[in-house]
């Protein structure tokens, strides 16, 4: 969003829910809720930037709007801390619908863009969550607009483009035959301008630069100010997890990575990935700590997941409101003593897929459900508490 500073960006679009945002965000439509997303039409109003938030809200939780109990209660946790989650997706909606203001929008796809020329920035995506808003849109509020996807042709784009115009785009594909811009994890920026090789750099080594400490056995996590949530790039994340994570031969590279530290001392860290199942919209690819001997280190590191920062980080990041997370615990015990209690172990037989029969549990949560770091550490005296009570 900050590109439309300095650019002036037309943006063309083939997604029937994209479509819908944008039609909410510039006042052109607005949606009425009802059935499992009653709650969200006691807020609704003719303010654009309320509406807007209502809908990135419903596309968030939209997998709970479900009969079984386990949603239900799901939901119910989310109504009850509502205003946090409504204030903070006013926030995001007011910087998309300005956003969207500057921008020239067009129904129209890949093809479109470049037969009008100039620099056009492309990325592939999977749209299938989005299918599944509208899905539960026209289940649970008046929507009935239509929308005709176009046809993209992809074949022999890059060799047939128009005098004038250049194609960006990003792809995990390491071998495309185009010029390579920029590389980011496992992400590669093509361009089929010319650009000089000097100009393409990516430091692989740059977590070696990283000093840190780790916390003693006796250290007293008890002040709020000392706790930071701090955001790293996948590469420094993977520093942490080669020396910290032993029961797997290769770490995988998480495109979103955390550390926490307090004062200053490295605790742990976690890092996430885009989901793998459309259900959910993040998968917690990684969490970790440091030290194992300072007590409850874990339970703290996942209470750190759940906070409103990371929230914020992660939605501000993707673009998106990010809320429902999952994790894999590769196991044959029947529950994860490091998730129970924080995550909600969950049935995997609740959805099909393939490896449900797998050796591993899956277990699930919100994020945002943790307002601060004075809350943050109250739970976690207070898990404390409880061990050396049990203990």
């Amino acid at each position: 969003m900050k590109l439309s500073k300095y650019k002036k960006i037309t943006i063309y679009n083939n997604d029937e829910f994209q479509h819908l945002i944008y039609l909410v965000a510039t006042g052109q439509h607005k949606v009425h809720y009802k059935e499992y997303a009653y709650f969200l039409e006691e807020r609704n109003s003719d303010d654009v930037e309320t509406q807007l938030a209502l809908l990135l809200i419903f596309h968030s939780i939209k997998n709970n709007f479900r009969s079984q109990e386990y949603y239900q209660q799901q939901l119910d946790s989310i109504k009850d801390s509502f205003e946090e989650t409504f204030k903070d997706a006013k926030n995001f909606a007011q910087q998309l619908a300005k956003f969207l203001s500057n921008c020239t929008y067009k129904l129209g796809t890949l093809n479109d863009a470049l037969r009008d020329g100039g620099d056009v920035f492309f990325q592939f995506d999977s749209y299938k969550k989005n299918h599944s808003t509208i899905t539960k849109l026209h289940k649970n509020s008046d929507y009935s607009l239509t929308f005709n996807d176009l046809t993209t042709y992809y074949n022999h784009v890059e060799e047939n483009l128009p005098e004038g115009t250049d194609l960006f785009m990003m792809s995990t594909n390491q071998y495309l035959q185009m010029n390579k811009l920029a590389k980011s994890g496992g992400k590669v920026l093509y361009t089929t301008k010319n650009v000089k090789k000097n100009r393409i750099e990516y430091h692989q080594d740059e977590a070696s630069l990283i000093s840190y400490t780790e916390p003693k056995d006796d250290v007293q996590i008890i002040d709020p100010a000392k706790l930071k949530i701090v955001q790293v790039t996948p590469s420094q994340l993977r520093f942490f997890q080669q020396r910290y994570i032993k029961k797997v031969r290769k770490v995988s590279l998480c495109k979103f990575g955390f550390l926490v530290l307090y004062d200053n001392d490295v605790l742990g860290g976690f890092g996430f990935d885009y989901s793998k199942i459309v259900d959910f919209d993040l998968w917690l690819l990684s969490d970790f700590c440091t030290n194992n001997n300072v007590p409850r280190l874990s339970k703290l590191i996942l209470m750190c997941i759940k906070s409103k920062q990371v929230q914020r980080t992660i939605s501000r990041a993707t673009g998106r409101y990010i809320s429902y997370i999952y994790t894999k615990v590769y196991t044959h015990a029947p529950v994860s003593m490091k998730y129970r209690g924080q995550f909600t172990k969950y049935d995997k037989k609740k959805w099909k897929q393939d490896d449900v029969f797998e050796d591993y549990l899956m277990y699930v949560t919100n994020l945002g459900q943790i307002t601060g770091n004075e809350e943050i550490i109250n739970q976690y005296q207070q898990s404390l508490k409880r061990s050396q009570k049990n203990g």
